[in-house]
């Protein structure tokens, strides 16, 4: 969902990890530990790197088998496109604070088949957040598509984001998107 800070974002709750749960929930399902493998491609990131490790060790606790393979963008993007991953990581940051932009790989017309929905109903709601200019509308909106994505299990949270700042006198600059998401590389220091 959209983080804090981003416009439009609705706080929907949080998945409380429960390992135990997630395995009775496969065993359920008929599925024993090695039975689900998966391929997971992204870009070559030192973050999605870092999402994609710390993903496939929570799923290898369980026993679903992550592949995990990252590539440079040119390689990724194509591969992305043609539905070659089964399972993707990403994140929605405060960078951008416009909710389309952060959803726009989200639904049936994404770039990204590994995370495109073809669900109508949350396209319905992508659409009308995306085309009203009514603020009132478009709340109603992107409430629907966070309220989906949380009552379909759409996104698996790795981490929650927090803001973490640091201040300091001899801080001539920091550009902001938003409020809560100073761009760090950015910063311009004092002497």
């Amino acid at each position: 969902t959209l983080i804090d800070g981003v416009d439009y974002h609705e706080s929907q709750g949080i998945y409380e990890y429960d390992r135990d749960k997630a395995v009775e929930l496969l065993t359920e399902a008929g599925y024993a530990a090695g039975d689900i493998s998966l391929r997971l491609i992204a870009p070559a990131t030192p973050v999605n790197q870092s999402l994609s490790e710390i993903f496939q060790a929570y799923m290898a606790d369980i026993g679903i088998d992550i592949g995990v393979e990252i590539y440079d963008f040119a390689t990724a993007i194509p591969m992305l496109k043609n539905k070659e991953a089964e399972i993707c990581t990403g994140s929605l940051n405060g960078g951008v604070a416009d909710a389309a932009n952060n959803y726009k790989t989200h639904g049936s017309d994404s770039t990204n088949a590994a995370n495109a929905s073809s669900d109508e109903t949350l396209n319905e709601y992508l659409a009308a957040g995306k085309s009203t200019t009514d603020p009132a509308a478009r709340a109603a909106a992107y409430e629907a598509v966070q309220k989906w994505d949380y009552e379909n299990f759409r996104w698996l949270p790795i981490c929650y984001p927090m803001s973490c700042l640091a201040y300091s006198e001899k801080i001539e600059s920091v550009p902001t998107y938003i409020y809560s998401a100073p761009y760090v590389k950015y910063v311009t220091f004092s002497d």
